[in-house]
């Protein structure tokens, strides 16, 4: 301040005054060619150097083309990269609104389509998240089906087995049963055949002993006769 002061002093009225027009002129001559530039670039071109103003990042220009992709404008995956297909999906966004379609953002699109893209990544998310619900209560409803499927074949095969356990121990019985039936016919038929030989010695005996008393009777009687 007190250099300035100083300056003031030194100066004279005429060469601030002097000075203050220079100024004056240099500025006006700024504002000129700004405004000259401005005309002279096409729509397309001012909206290009808003946007660029926006200094938008991958995150906000991901959003952007999710928002596009929600509303049925742009096919691709959200990269962050407003490619040449975004920017044909933002020019028909646009016209969709009537506004001027220049496939650049300005402020007032860009918060619409932010609003829109974060509704749309929470959608999104919350579809990913009941998609993992679904696979998850999927595979433990696989997992349970497994495990029943597989007692259940357990179960089978035990029922199985104790049917074949039965069916061996009740042939086994069978087969014992008939054992012992024929061991049984067996030992009758040798008492029948001890009885038939027993008989048939008995009767030979009583045979001879006939036979012998026959023979006794008849000496007896021819004693009796020479007796005579």
């Amino acid at each position: 301040m007190d250099l300035v002061r100083e300056l003031w002093r030194r100066l004279s009225r005429r060469q601030v005054f002097y000075s203050l027009a220079v100024l004056v002129l240099a500025a006006s001559a700024v504002v000129v060619v700004s405004i000259s530039r401005s005309r002279s670039l096409t729509p397309e071109q001012r909206a290009a150097a808003a946007e660029a103003e926006l200094e938008l990042d991958a995150e906000s220009i991901a959003l952007v083309e999710a928002a596009l992709v929600d509303e049925g404008h742009y096919g691709k995956e959200p990269d962050g990269d407003m490619e040449p297909e975004a920017r044909t999906a933002l020019r028909a966004w646009q016209a969709e609104r009537g506004v001027e379609e220049t496939g650049y953002l300005d402020g007032a699109s860009l918060a619409v389509l932010l609003v829109t893209g974060r509704e749309a990544e929470r959608r999104a998310e919350a579809e990913r998240l009941e998609a993992e619900r679904q696979a998850e209560a999927e595979r433990l409803a696989a997992q349970r089906l497994a495990q029943a499927q597989r007692l259940a074949e357990a179960q089978r095969l035990a029922e199985q087995e104790r049917l074949e356990a039965e069916q061996r121990a009740e042939a086994e019985r069978l087969e014992e049963e008939r054992l012992a039936q024929e061991e049984a016919l067996r030992l009758e038929e040798e008492r029948r055949i001890q009885a038939e030989r027993e008989e048939a010695a008995r009767l030979a005996e009583a045979e001879r002993r006939a036979e012998e008393e026959r023979r006794a009777e008849a000496e007896r009687r021819q004693a009796e006769l020479l007796a005579e």
